[in-house]
């Protein structure tokens, strides 16, 4: 069995969210982890050097695809996939225009179905990865809540 540190990819990673608190508790576990989100400057106050901040608009084939390659070949491999980029949609959905519904959903399905047949042949190649898909409002998770999720998720063997 390999000693070699995990490699992890995770979207979504806006100071605040799920998937910030992942990057830290990951990274605390020995991981290397690349962090990506649309805005860089959200991920400015990481605090562990192992984790690695990438530009990644999940919506665009061309940026998931370069992240992919980008990561593969600085380190060879995706280990563990953490699909958490998502948005919820506000109010009830008869009260959604047709366009907020229809990015919801680009967002929510599409966008995890394109990273993950990106890094998808990585893996297979490897005969070894993990994905995870968490379909989060990121947004609305308070700062306390984070530190909750980082606090059980070092309770966790990585």
């Amino acid at each position: 069995m390999s000693t070699s540190p995990k490699v992890v990819l995770i979207t979504g990673c806006s100071e605040g969210g799920i998937g910030f608190y992942l990057c830290e508790a990951y990274a605390a576990h020995g991981c290397i982890v690349y962090a990506t989100a649309r805005r860089p400057e959200t991920m400015s106050s990481f605090s562990h050097p192992n984790i690695y901040t990438l530009k990644l608009d999940v919506l665009e084939d061309d940026e998931v695809n370069s992240v992919v390659k980008t990561i593969i070949d600085r380190e060879g491999r995706v280990d563990i996939l953490v699909n958490n980029a998502g948005s919820g949609a506000p109010g009830p959905i008869l009260d959604m225009s047709i366009d907020q519904a229809r990015r919801a959903f680009e967002l929510n399905t599409f966008s995890v179905l394109r990273v993950s047949r990106a890094v998808a042949p990585h893996m297979a190649k490897r005969k070894s990865g993990t994905y995870c898909h968490h379909w989060f409002d990121c947004s609305s998770v308070s700062n306390s809540m984070g530190r909750d999720v980082l606090r059980y998720l070092k309770r966790l063997r990585i």
